[in-house]
């Protein structure tokens, strides 16, 4: 039974990198819309890679052990780079979409959608966390006295959404 629920967590995290691939497909290239899924593959690729090192016994590969080390002790800082990346790419999409550089006027929806998987994953609550960061920095920043109150109220009202 673990076996099984393990399985469908990572095919769920399949889907929303299959949904991410094709929403992207014919896109402009945009540098942060292929630093999500190349972060990924390093984070998967070096895990495999040193699993792979200890099964064979790799004493003579220790430079390239170390170094993959390094990755996975970084990690968490990783994932964090990538789910503020996920965030960061909406409005990019969004702005591109009203500059006609976007693929499509779908993109942005099927992104957002993609986006409420990611909040809603339980796998990966790195998107969570970086919502709730963004919105921390937001709200102090708008409550500094520099801060106008006409921005302050109309992003406050945004965020109350």
């Amino acid at each position: 039974k673990q076996w099984y629920q393990r399985r469908v967590r990572e095919f769920q995290t399949f889907q929303h990198y299959v949904l991410f691939a094709f929403n992207f497909y014919g896109y402009k290239p945009t540098t942060i819309v292929g630093m999500v899924p190349t972060l990924y593959c390093i984070m998967q690729g070096s895990s495999f890679i040193i699993n792979m090192l200890q099964e064979c016994n790799g004493g003579t590969f220790a430079a390239v052990k170390t170094q993959l080390e390094k990755v996975r002790e970084n990690q968490q800082k990783l994932l964090r780079v990538v789910a503020t990346g996920e965030i960061f790419i909406m409005p990019l999409v969004i702005l591109q979409l009203f500059t006609g550089q976007s693929g499509s006027i779908l993109t942005p929806l099927v992104y957002y959608q993609f986006l409420m998987l990611r909040y809603m994953s339980r796998r990966n609550p790195y998107v969570r966390s970086a919502f709730t960061e963004l919105r921390l920095a937001i709200v102090q920043l708008v409550y500094k006295p520099a801060c106008p109150g006409i921005i302050r109220n109309v992003v406050m009202k945004v965020i109350s959404l």
